[in-house]
């Protein structure tokens, strides 16, 4: 028993004795970083830098009338035509995907002339989910005095509760505009931030529609308005397109990390390596 008591008191001694030595020459952190780390690539990293982030927004309980069935990115075609030929490179694979019925058509042109009133549609914000085919967040709305329920793109800012409003027709007032609220671009002021922007009145929304994106408004006349896109470039628009307020939900997207080269694999993206006849001896041989 008094064998035992001075061999572990001798092992302690020794580790005392070694972390007493190293931290005389660098940082005790140190010690520690370079005791994880495997090459010199990796040093300062430790265990916790290879654990997996939750994603930050779960999937949603749809109903089957809002999906598509399975689908592939690109058809899964990897980049050829239909005689087989590779057209776009550095595209095969990707994962299949469940396809998300999203509602570009927030307020549809027929109503406008059927009725002799302008509706106004209010949903309901029930839940704000991930759809895996587009960047942007989806959020799952109802209302409008019905249980039919729909699928649109979120903005930023929108929260489950908030009731969002739609029409052909101009705002009751400026002051109560926010976020997820559709209306022609000539009832909105200049200045204004918006997204999901029409091309054709009722043809629904086919520009800026992508995560973090959004447009602004920068002069109005008689029968257009001329905004400025998110690549910088200027477009002149019909000024009874409906356009959503604000911009558009998941900003950070850009920033995202793929981690892995089967990530890319998963998204339907193929190495871009050498190709053609000489991708062996294009390289000055070594000496």
């Amino acid at each position: 028993m008094f064998g035992i008591k001075l061999s572990v008191q001798f092992t302690l001694n020794r580790v005392a004795a070694r972390f007493t030595t190293a931290s005389t020459l660098r940082p005790v952190e140190s010690v520690i970083n370079r005791s994880f780390s495997t090459s010199i690539g990796c040093q300062g990293r430790t265990h916790y830098s290879y654990q997996r982030i939750p994603r930050s927004i779960p999937n949603m309980s749809l109903p089957a009338s809002l999906k598509a069935g399975k689908i592939r990115r690109h058809a899964g075609r990897s980049g050829r035509n239909n005689l087989g030929h590779a057209v776009v490179r550095h595209r095969g694979g990707g994962h299949s995907q469940t396809y998300r019925l999203v509602d570009f058509l927030r307020v549809p042109i027929k109503n406008v002339k059927t009725s002799s009133e302008l509706p106004v549609i209010q949903d309901k914000v029930l839940q704000l989910g991930y759809d895996p085919c587009r960047s942007a967040r989806i959020a799952l709305v109802a209302g409008n005095g019905c249980n039919h329920r729909k699928l649109i793109v979120a903005p930023h800012d929108l929260k489950v509760g908030d009731i969002i409003k739609a029409s052909r027709d101009k705002p009751m007032s400026l002051a109560y505009l926010k976020p997820g609220d559709a209306y022609p671009l000539a009832s909105l002021p200049v200045g204004t931030i918006v997204h999901n922007v029409e091309l054709r009145p009722g043809a629904g929304a086919q520009l800026v529609r992508a995560a973090g994106t959004c447009a602004q408004i920068i002069r109005k006349t008689k029968n257009t308005v001329l905004i400025r896109l998110p690549s910088k470039a200027e477009k002149e628009i019909n000024s009874k397109c409906l356009a959503t307020i604000g911009r558009i939900s998941n900003i950070e997207h850009k920033n995202r990390v793929i981690g892995k080269a089967g990530r890319n694999r998963w998204l339907n993206r193929r190495p871009k390596g050498q190709t053609g006849k000489g991708r062996a001896l294009w390289k000055k041989k070594r000496v």
